[in-house]
């Protein structure tokens, strides 16, 4: 999918070879090379390599326009990236290119890319216009052989309609490829082990995995999961009298219970005790205890939701407030490598050209899409718990109008307070994170795209890929909430990631910059909503472009922090006592030297935005009355700045940003649209060309410039979360809309 236009040929070197003998005025012209456009269904990642302009003051612009139109629209300028940390002048640059991305464009449309650039200079040669097609997610399937998977059938049989397999293994064992279809029956499909899917369609017509309403996937182990399995012994109560179970089970990696028999989508998850979480080991939490005595007596503190520890061959149990008889409960165990998070049960998709549709996958997360290019998984249900597996895409692939859900009953409360013999000194990291850092739910590679999602639990969401697969990667018109970390960490390269349209709601980090060290990275028309630690992160000397338009950020009341680190009183807090702790942007370690923002409504808790006292660096200075720290080079401008706590606004030298509360239409439920046809943010934005300028409604800006927000002023809001008539959508019926418009 990737185009690579080259515009030199040998006569042409040779002339300039020629022409252009004096050393300085061949470092300091600008000769364009080559010309690579990377398509997406909507978006187009653009790069530019060049050769001179040493001292990198040439720029780049973007125009574009679908095969026979007339006119010309001019995309987002291009950015110059380097493989290496560059000063504001470019100095330092290793391998120095341009990206940019052109956002907004139709699916399967073919469109003209032009590329002109500008330099005191001289530029040798302009590239000529050149055709890229985006991509079409309505994929083509059938025409091949059917296959059914029923695991009510009595004997293994051949995978016809008559005879249709038994097993999940027997099922990935079959000889298929482009067109054909294997169809999971409804009813519960048990897995052990890696389950492997070998086959692969083609771009006429993709391998087809589809899944009839009410077909679950689960590695459970049958034999123990289920109401009445097993013989429920008690080794004694905890402190409050709740009863701690052994049972004898080995190599648990995960326990659930549900609170309608059957039902995979009433589940409690129990918290695992580890003896090696591999995570700062030093830091106890109310759920990091590592040893059974630590379940016994620090259970007071898991607020109802269940716990468990595997203690060699027998495994010890807390069940949930609520289920007072074990015998009756439907409680759900699987099985993984002894002592871990990890699971050896995977369902893996090794082939390219695959349609994953309508599954309900009831396990530990561990769908695996390995290298195999443009794999789909449409209108799928994930149930899991967050172990260190997740599911991973190859390039081009895509994951859309699907549900993932862990620990949907809990809500923040899921990790109150309690004494441990490490002290009663707790925040909100500790009470959260259970053990399980880096623990990335998704991931990605070079131009996947997850869109039209819903997310609700997990540590980590969305996590970068290794190497230069980290490129052109596409995340709009998702859903997150009650996220316990970072909903998207980008780190790593990032070259042309865009994040655009999605609604965060309830979450601990929104942008996880920590670093991007390439970029360009960008984050345009986001609401961040309810946020309790930032809504962007920047960390560990980020040095790669990020870029933030057209973004509104509000913080929510903190739950689970405590004033001086002291055990409430009351559990929950009531919201009364709860504080507004976060902050819109919260750098530290050097920061981002290369951030740019425009046009967002930043509002923060205690403040707007901070840098952690620990940062030494020798270009930050104070500002304003506090002693938070702030980098010269961050560029805050053309943006409304406020703070819920009134406190003060730090500057960083904007000549045009607005202070003070902007009035939306609902807070209450995220609608962080301007109300009162936008006040003073109407108009009051920057024109930024490929953004708000020459794009199509709603994107265009209005009256005499952008209003400063994700919307103009009466504009509707986004689709956030799976839509109601997906293409490719499962034979489930559609999923319910999930935005704040409508209750959780």
């Amino acid at each position: 999918m990737i185009r690579v236009f080259n515009t030199k040929s040998f006569l042409i070197l040779l002339f300039m070879t020629c022409l252009f003998l004096s050393p300085s005025f061949a470092e300091k012209d600008i000769t364009p090379e080559k010309l690579i456009l990377d398509p997406t269904f909507e978006c187009i990642g653009v790069e530019v390599n060049y050769t001179g302009d040493d001292n990198f003051n040439a720029k780049g612009n973007i125009k574009y326009r679908a095969v026979g139109s007339e006119k010309w629209l001019n995309g987002h300028p291009l950015i110059r990236v380097s493989d290496k940390p560059m000063d504001l002048h470019g100095a330092g640059a290793k391998n120095p290119r341009f990206f940019t991305s052109i956002f907004y464009l139709e699916e399967d449309k073919e469109y003209e890319v032009e590329v002109a650039f500008k330099d005191p200079d001289g530029v040798t040669e302009q590239l000529p216009a050149a055709k890229i097609k985006t991509r079409n997610s309505k994929v083509k399937t059938g025409g091949g052989k059917n296959y059914y998977v029923d695991p009510a059938a009595k004997t293994e049989g051949d995978g016809s309609k008559a005879k249709p397999f038994k097993t999940v293994e027997a099922a990935s064992a079959v000889v298929a490829g482009p067109g054909d279809t294997l169809y999971f029956l409804k009813g519960v499909h048990y897995i052990k082990g890696k389950i492997g899917f070998e086959q692969s369609g083609d771009e006429k017509s993709f391998f087809h995995i589809k899944g009839e309403p009410g077909a679950i996937i689960t590695d459970a182990d049958p034999e123990i999961s289920g109401v009445g399995k097993l013989k429920w012994e008690l080794y004694k109560k905890d402190e409050k009298g709740r009863p701690v179970y052994k049972l004898p089970v080995k190599n648990t990696q995960r326990v659930m219970v549900r609170k309608k028999p059957g039902d995979v989508s009433t589940g409690y998850f129990l918290w695992r005790y580890m003896k090696d979480d591999g995570c700062r080991k030093s830091q106890q939490g109310p759920h990091r205890g590592q040893s059974l005595e630590h379940l016994v007596e620090n259970y007071n503190g898991m607020n109802d939701c269940g716990a468990f520890i595997q203690e060699q061959e027998t495994l010890y149990v807390v069940l949930p407030k609520g289920f007072n008889d074990p015998e009756k409960a439907d409680v759900q165990i699987s099985h993984g490598r002894s002592n871990t998070q990890e699971t050896n049960n995977s369902f893996l998709v090794r082939g390219h050209h695959v349609l994953v549709e309508g599954l309900t996958f009831d396990m530990t997360v561990n769908l695996r899409a390995g290298k195999g290019e443009f794999v789909h998984f449409s209108g799928i249900s994930v149930y899991g718990n967050n172990g260190r597996e997740g599911l991973s895409v190859g390039p081009n692939g895509l994951i859309e109008d699907s549900k993932f859900i862990f620990n949907s009953n809990h809500d923040w409360h899921h990790a109150p307070p309690s004494k441990t013999r490490e002290g009663n000194k707790w925040d909100n990291w500790s009470k959260v994170k259970n053990g399980a850092n880096d623990t990335g739910l998704i991931v990605l590679e070079r131009s996947g795209v997850f869109r039209f999602n819903y997310i609700l639990g997990f540590n980590n969401v969305i996590q970068y890929p290794g190497g230069m697969q980290n490129k052109n990667i596409e995340i709009h018109n998702n859903f997150f909430t009650q996220v316990y970390d970072d909903c998207v960490e980008p780190d790593g390269p990032a070259i042309n990631w865009r994040v655009y349209n999605n609604m965060f709601y309830k979450f601990f980090n929104g942008i996880s910059d920590a670093p991007v060290d390439i970029g360009p990275f960008f984050v345009v028309r986001n609401i961040f909503y309810g946020y309790i630690q930032s809504a962007f992160k920047v960390r560990n000397g980020a040095s790669g472009q990020t870029i933030y338009y057209h973004n509104a950020v509000y913080p929510g009341k903190d739950p689970v922090i405590y004033s001086n680190g002291q055990i409430p009183k009351v559990w929950p807090v009531p919201i009364s006592q709860q504080n507004y702790n976060g902050c819109a942007f919260a750098p530290d370690q050097d920061g981002d030297r290369w951030m740019r923002t425009r046009n967002n409504i930043l509002i923060g808790g205690s403040t707007t935005y901070v840098l952690r006292s620990r940062d030494k660096s020798p270009k930050a200075k104070s500002k304003g009355t506090a002693s938070s720290l702030l980098l010269d080079t961050f560029d805050f401008d053309y943006n409304s700045l406020a703070s819920v706590s009134g406190g003060n606004i730090f500057r960083c030298g904007e000549s045009h940003s607005i202070d003070g509360m902007p009035k939306f239409v609902n807070l209450e439920k995220g609608d962080l649209r301007l109300a009162g046809g936008g006040g003073r943010l109407k108009d009051a934005g920057e024109i930024i060309k490929g953004i708000n300028d020459e794009v199509p409604a709603p994107y265009q800006y209005k009256g005499g410039g952008p209003d400063i927000g994700v919307y103009e002023a009466d504009t509707e809001l986004s689709q956030y979360g799976p839509r109601k008539n997906a293409e490719n959508e499962s034979l489930d019926a559609p999923q319910k809309t999930q935005n704040l418009r409508t209750k959780q």
